[in-house]
């Protein structure tokens, strides 16, 4: 069944709009079945197969991992709401928030940090932030609290000590690389004061340190109450150790959800094997990948890997904590 994208129900805007307003103060966001379609030259596109289906709860981290194209960058769009429907666009599957399922293309007030944001170079990280409020709440917060906001998150980001530095660019010399991707989670959360927070590809283009630190960030956010779901490209033993859970895609197809330190006990007893000494997150991304593995693994048996891991998936079962069904368009 293909969501309505046009039909909001009078409880899910209410809904929607006491997180925006900080009266309901957790995110609980259920997917299941979800699947995109693009039309191209006439003919259709699979990006997500309709397997996808997990939940990212409160003061917990979500990781969404996979190969290069898997689908991870359309899934986040997805989960929050910034694909439209259209003629060429197609989006099925279900979204539950706190328990009351969604309309189609309706967005969930979470902030949003795409991988690359453009900053003005010669503005402090202060100034950036003060002048991102101005611009999306001015008119209904006084600058009172608007200054109150900005420092509440420049102290949650560990940002505090560079406020007052130039933001920079490749050109003109300002805070780090790592500074400079919280700052565009800060950016986010004030002109986003939800209880949600989605990155794609936050630690991309970080040294190591730098990528760790980054989500310990986030890993305190989340500890305060928020909802993390974060796609991670390639991510050390240290930044994936952070997450709580894990979501895997490849070529479109859910491999795996669950507890992060669950993933590697149920690919071994999957026959996905590795030695002991191997990262938990390269292994993973190896057990998805439809090259094989080992000298002695033949292609074959690499691609009979992704089927049964698929199969697997999609079999398992999982609590998505539904409350009831909204309209649907058949």
């Amino acid at each position: 069944m293909l969501i309505n994208p046009r039909f909001l129900l009078d409880t899910e805007s209410a809904l929607v709009e006491e997180i925006t307003n900080g009266r309901v103060g957790k995110v609980d966001l259920a997917f299941e079945g979800l699947e995109l379609i693009l039309q191209q030259n006439g003919k259709p596109k699979r990006i997500l197969d309709g397997s996808i289906r997990g939940r990212a709860q409160p003061g917990r981290m979500l990781a969404i991992l996979g190969p290069s194209g898997a689908g991870k960058s359309s899934l986040i769009h997805a989960l929050v709401g910034r694909i439209k429907y259209s003629s060429k666009l197609k989006l099925l599957g279900r979204r539950y928030l706190n328990g009351q399922e969604l309309s189609g293309d309706s967005m969930i007030p979470a902030a949003f940090i795409e991988q690359d944001v453009a900053f003005f170079p010669y503005m402090t990280v202060r100034e950036t932030l003060v002048f991102r409020a101005e611009l999306k709440l001015g008119s209904s917060l006084p600058k009172k609290a608007r200054d109150q906001l900005v420092q509440d998150v420049l102290d949650q980001l560990g940002l505090s000590e560079v406020a007052g530095t130039i933001v920079g660019d490749t050109n003109v010399r300002g805070i780090s690389g790592g500074e400079r991707k919280r700052l565009s989670i800060a950016v986010e959360m004030v002109s986003s004061p939800g209880a949600a927070i989605f990155l794609d590809e936050p630690t991309s283009g970080l040294d190591s340190t730098a990528a760790a630190n980054l989500v310990q960030t986030l890993g305190d956010l989340a500890d305060s109450g928020k909802t993390v779901i974060a796609v991670i490209h390639q991510p050390n033993q240290h930044v994936f150790a952070k997450f709580d859970d894990v979501l895997l895609v490849s070529e479109g197809k859910q491999m795996y959800f669950g507890p992060r330190n669950e993933v590697r006990a149920y690919m071994e007893s999957s026959g996905c094997r590795t030695e002991p000494e191997t990262g938990t997150a390269e292994h993973i991304l190896d057990c998805i990948s439809r090259m094989p593995i080992t000298g002695d693994e033949t292609q074959q048996e690499a691609n009979e890997r992704i089927e049964m891991l698929a199969a697997k998936a999609r079999d398992a079962e999982l609590s998505l904590g539904k409350k009831r069904s909204g309209k649907v368009r058949k």
